[in-house]
């Protein structure tokens, strides 16, 4: 399937003039780390231009001060971090309870790949009882484990891997990713019940029904650092609107 400027607007929530923040969702964005705070609020600052009601960042609680002082509509959380300065394992059951009530989560711009953020990550795809957006290091945690990319509550997993990251969740590759996205996408999507955003040169949609959409969409300014990033947030406030206003 070809997308085209016309038929994505189709499918994008109405602001009714008697709107408020409420109808858009609270949208929870899961980043960052020493070093890597400007992927958090990329990411966040993508989901409030994008619509989403209200955006909370949890980042490790020994860069909340740098996160919350770039947008001051963005509300922050600071969570338990290793001494790398990365997310602790033991942030997960206070994500898990932050989450509760929120209408998307996006996990994995500038996480970092620590051990324990690893299973952080692990703990809150399997756990968590709202919609996830996962990309860069949150799919770097499943290398070779893409087994564990399941929800215990049946919640969408949409995955959002540029080439590279593809490649490491297949197993292939980077050079075979290319010429056979379409396949390998679809078999991604079918076989483990996701979403998957394979980002390249004519980005790529495949629903867990087989279904495959193209876009002709983008331009070349968008090959630069950080594009990722506002992509994840972009979609995240997009779910999060939809789960809002009880749209599937």
């Amino acid at each position: 399937n070809l997308l085209t400027g016309e038929e994505i607007s189709l499918y994008l929530p109405l602001w009714q003039a008697k709107s408020h923040k409420g109808d858009f969702g609270h949208t929870v964005i899961v980043a960052g780390s020493r070093g890597k705070s400007g992927a958090a609020v990329l990411s966040a600052g993508a989901a409030l231009r994008a619509g989403a009601g209200l955006v909370t960042i949890c980042a490790p609680q020994t860069i909340q001060d740098v996160v919350a002082s770039f947008q001051p509509e963005l509300m922050t959380e600071g969570l338990p971090s290793t001494e790398q300065g990365t997310l602790a394992a033991s942030a997960t059951d206070p994500l898990l309870r932050l989450l509760e009530g929120k209408n998307a989560v996006a996990m994995g711009p500038g996480l970092g790949r620590h051990q324990e953020t690893v299973e952080l990550i692990h703990n809150v795809v399997r756990k968590s009882k709202v919609p996830l957006i996962l990309d860069a290091d949150a799919l770097n945690a499943f290398e070779n484990m893409v087994d564990k990319l399941e929800n215990d509550h049946l919640q969408p997993l949409i995955l959002t891997p540029h080439p590279r990251e593809f490649s490491r969740l297949v197993g292939r590759p980077t050079r075979e990713i290319l010429p056979l996205k379409v396949e390998l996408a679809r078999q991604m999507a079918e076989e483990r019940g996701v979403w998957v955003v394979l980002k390249s040169f004519r980005t790529l949609i495949a629903q867990p029904n087989g279904q495959v959409f193209a876009t002709p969409l983008g331009n070349p300014g968008m090959a630069t650092a950080g594009i990722g990033d506002v992509l994840t947030g972009t979609i995240a406030a997009l779910v999060g609107i939809y789960s809002a206003q009880g749209m599937n």
